[in-house]
């Protein structure tokens, strides 16, 4: 399950608001970034699947946030992931998703935006 808290004026007397975002399976990886350079930040995730890592199921996705809740872009499937999902600046001005795998740890997958 993909989610968020809202932390709310009073976290001590509160409780915070889930808010679900979508369901996902085995979600190992995610990242916050601002990956279209809008000036908001989209959550970057992908799904993990040591037992049949190449399936063409586990997704590498992005979630913008949008007035009645969030997009979702589907990147890539042909990769499984754990624990490596990441933005950086690789290049000036361009951010790239990197991420790697449990079953195939000697690869790094590369997506340039």
């Amino acid at each position: 399950m993909l989610e968020w808290y809202e932390n709310p004026d009073d976290f001590k007397k509160t409780p915070w608001k889930r808010h679900v975002i979508d369901s996902l399976r085995c979600v190992h990886s995610l990242d916050v970034a601002d990956v279209d350079m809008c000036g908001e930040p989209e959550i970057v995730c992908a799904e993990h699947d040591p037992f049949w890592p190449y399936r063409s199921r586990c997704r590498t996705l992005i979630y913008k946030k949008a007035a009645a809740g969030w997009i979702k872009f589907d990147l890539d499937r042909r990769f499984e992931h754990h624990d490596g999902v990441k933005v950086l600046p690789v290049f000036p001005g361009k951010q790239t998703i990197v991420s790697h795998g449990w079953a195939d740890r000697i690869y790094l997958h590369m997506w340039e935006l």
